[in-house]
């Protein structure tokens, strides 16, 4: 909560004494990411080479702004169909034409190392999607996006997930060296 006061002094353009948790929060409260709201307050501040993720388009900025469905850690019954929600802002200057979210955990697998050194799978249960890639809708500088995908959670109880990237039309990764965005759920039986 910001009082009245401290946010007419930043709607004015006082912002010399607002502090970064109070743009956060603002940013928050209009479903924006926070990293555009501080790009606007702090349109001066030169943050340098390292600070942003490499991507396949010279000025393209995705910002995840919320898990709007099913946050990390959420449980679902067995066997239950769930869409997951994410929404993003594109923050940068390059249209989103002709992007989807494509599926890319089909070949990992969650470990853990043994004292011997070697692997141990933690789970065997997989998330299973409707689709490996899902059409996201055009978005432009500045506009918001949800982005949904229907799972099925597994047969028996377990801890699952599924990591999403995002791709150009022609399947390439936009942000490669990006985490991308995942689904993690409990399943939990009734």
């Amino acid at each position: 909560m910001i009082s009245r006061e401290t946010l007419y002094r930043i709607l004015r353009g006082d912002v010399e004494r607002a502090t970064v948790t109070t743009i956060y929060k603002l940013a928050r409260a209009a479903k924006m990411a926070p990293i555009a709201l501080l790009r606007l307050v702090y349109n001066d501040i030169d943050l340098g080479p390292g600070s942003f993720v490499s991507t396949a388009y010279q000025g393209d900025v995705p910002s995840f702004i919320n898990d709007e469905t099913y946050p990390d850690g959420s449980m679902v019954p067995v066997n239950a169909r769930f869409t997951k929600i994410w929404n993003f802002q594109n923050t940068g200057s390059v249209p989103w034409i002709k992007r989807k979210l494509k599926r890319i955990d089909h070949d990992l697998v969650l470990c853990h190392r043994l004292k011997d050194g070697s692997l141990q799978a933690i789970n065997k249960s997989h998330l299973k999607s409707e689709v490996d890639e899902v059409e996201i809708a055009d978005t432009y500088p500045g506009m918001t996006v949800p982005i949904a995908v229907n799972f099925t959670a597994p047969a028996s109880p377990c801890d699952v997930m599924s990591m999403w990237k995002i791709v150009d039309d022609a399947g390439n990764f936009c942000f490669p060296e990006h985490s991308g965005v995942w689904v993690k759920v409990s399943v939990v039986a009734l």
